[in-house]
Formats: C-alpha cells, sequence, structure tokens
C-alpha cells in the first residue's frame, strides 16, 4: 500500500510524497529511513508507518525526543495507533496530512474537497408559491411596516446612513448611534413594543 505525505509549502502550494509501507520518518540518512526531514526537531527515527496484522495503517512513534501527535494528541511511544487517511501528523514543528486509498476500494468520482449531493432538489421560485388552502394571509404586525413599505434595496437603511455622512456601508450600527435621550424615533420605538 503507498501513502501519501501532503506537505504545506511556504507558497501553499501542497508538496507530496508518496512512499510505500513500511515507512520510517526521521532526519537520518540511514537506508531504512524513506521520508528523510532534515529537521533539529526530528529525531533520526522519529516514527513509522505500517500495516498491522489486520492490514489496517498504523502510525507508531520510536521513542523520538520531541514526540508524534495524531490530530494533536501525542502518542505513547512504541505504541501501535489506526490511522485513517486525512489525518494529520505532527512531528515536533512539522505537520503534515496522511492520505491513502483503501485496496480494493471503488475511487471517489470527486475531489476530495467536494462532497457530491445525491438527489439536489429543484430550485423553487419564491414568488411562484401560492399560499396553503384555507391560511389566512398574513399582516403585519401592529406598529412593523407592511412589505410594500420596505427599502427595495435589503440594505436596511445601513447603505442610505452612510451615503448621508453615516456610518460606513459595511459597519453594523453602534452604541454612539444610537438615538439620543428622548429622540421622538425612540418614543415611537417603544410605543410599539407589546
Amino acid at each position: 500500500m503507498e501513502l501519501r505525505f501532503v506537505f504545506k509549502s511556504s507558497s501553499g502550494k501542497p508538496r507530496i510524497h508518496s512512499k510505500r509501507l513500511p515507512v520510517i520518518v526521521g532526519r537520518s540518512d540511514a537506508p531504512d529511513v524513506k521520508l528523510r526531514i532534515p529537521k533539529d526537531s526530528i529525531s533520526r527515527r522519529h516514527c513509522e508507518f505500517f500495516l498491522d496484522d489486520e492490514g489496517q495503517v498504523c502510525v507508531r512513534d520510536l521513542e523520538s525526543t520531541n514526540g508524534t501527535f495524531l490530530d494533536g494528541r501525542q502518542l505513547e511511544p512504541r505504541v501501535a495507533a489506526a490511522l485513517r487517511s486525512g489525518r494529520m501528523i505532527t512531528l515536533g514543528d512539522v505537520g503534515f496530512r496522511v492520505e491513502y486509498e483503501v485496496e480494493g476500494a471503488a475511487k471517489p468520482t470527486h475531489d476530495s474537497d467536494t462532497i457530491p449531493i445525491e438527489a439536489a432538489a429543484a430550485p423553487v421560485d419564491i414568488g411562484a408559491l401560492e399560499p396553503a388552502a384555507g391560511t389566512p394571509p398574513t399582516e403585519p404586525l401592529a406598529g412593523q411596516a407592511a412589505a410594500e413599505d420596505l427599502p427595495a434595496t435589503g440594505d436596511f437603511g445601513f447603505l442610505a446612513a452612510a451615503e448621508e455622512g453615516g456610518a460606513a456601508d459595511d459597519a453594523w450600527p453602534t452604541a454612539d448611534d444610537a438615538p439620543a435621550k428622548g429622540d421622538a424615533g425612540l418614543d415611537d420605538f417603544l410605543k410599539g413594543l407589546p
């Protein structure tokens, strides 16, 4: 079985190293170290990836100085941990994702970052919907504007305030934007409350 070790580069583009199991990772240039990471935070023989007796991919720390972490959880030295594809491994200050395909499993027909939607519903035109039979027409609550009285732009007054020298168009109102004490707008607002 082949594992893909996916590292992020400084450019943001992933660097992928493919190796057949078993794989020992470390900074040593010894022939048994198949994935060499020449960094001081990596032990000479840091960890190993292998298939257990049941054919499951596993990772084991080889008593490294800085430890081996699986999705942020430190592994006990010399204890094998099952490793699913896509999990994150951290060795010292180096992190990477491990990917593999289960032999004999059907290959996905989509990108790894995309989840297919099986039976997507057809889009619905909300404006064309009719109320169900016997449904009373909806009317605004007391003190609430009717739909035709609302601004058509959908800016709810924020953009208009910005154009008049008020808050920026992407800013939310703050306590400084609250009406002054005794403001008629505040009185109208309070009267509309139940």
